[in-house]
């Protein structure tokens, strides 16, 4: 019976750590540049959001409102780092594929290779989905059933956007989860049958979302902290482990 042969010639650690920080360099870059671009167009994209959604009943939008213009500015700029960190998923996902490829068995790189497509195509699809078919569906069935007709309902847009990128946010670290737990698999940083960094990663995570979410998530904080970090878990689990 044949035995297992080496992918690639072998390279020497130093280097594999040159190439990881390549890796993490041309990352930081492409966020700092889709951040730039972001900037710009963030204004532009928050209006015509909002145009979208189903809660305005006049022409001049006299029932969304602004309370708070320091949390305005938080939301702006966490809009613009949750675009430019979906923008660059894509990207990222090709340099790890082509980092972690050459020390890769065919049967790793087609289990690698379906969970970056996740990461890279169907989450960015997921997450463009719920902005504009989920949130307007939800604003919707809210106003046709939450209202009085002798008050008047105004919103906070700065509450609205925070709510959709809470959601895009919770994608985004469950995505960040499942790949790192999977390459911890695939690199062979494994005891007992479980990633060597599991505890670790799962607790960065949970405390990543616990932290970070926005106000509106009060009391969801734990329960959703727990479901990203389990799903993520038993999914990563299915990675073939050295």
């Amino acid at each position: 019976m044949p035995s297992n042969i080496a992918l690639s010639p072998p390279i020497s650690i130093e280097e594999h750590l040159d190439d990881l920080h390549i890796l993490f360099r041309r990352s930081a870059v492409g966020i700092c540049i889709a951040c730039i671009f972001w900037t710009y167009a963030s204004s532009t994209i928050i209006l015509e959001w909002l145009g979208i959604l189903p809660i305005h009943t006049s022409t001049s939008n006299d029932y969304l409102s602004v309370y708070g213009p320091f949390d305005w500015i938080v939301t702006r700029w966490a809009l613009i780092l949750t675009l430019s960190v979906i923008s660059v998923l894509p990207f990222c996902s090709i340099l790890i594929y082509r980092f972690s490829k050459v020390g890769l068995f065919r049967h790793e790189r087609i289990w690698l290779s379906a969970v970056l497509i996740i990461s890279a195509v169907i989450v960015p699809i997921i997450v463009i989905v719920v902005l504009t078919i989920g949130i307007p569906v939800i604003f919707g069935i809210a106003d046709s059933t939450g209202n009085f007709d002798s008050i008047v309902v105004r919103y906070d847009a700065s509450s609205i956007i925070s709510l959709a990128m809470g959601l895009s946010w919770i994608l985004i670290v469950w995505t960040l989860t499942l790949v790192t737990l999977s390459l911890a698999r695939l690199f062979g940083l494994v005891e007992m049958g479980e990633a060597r960094l599991r505890i670790r990663i799962l607790a960065i995570s949970c405390g990543l979302l616990i932290l970070t979410l926005p106000f509106e998530f009060d009391g969801l904080r734990i329960l959703i902290a727990m479901v990203v970090a389990i799903s993520a878990d038993r999914i990563s689990s299915t990675a073939p482990a050295r």
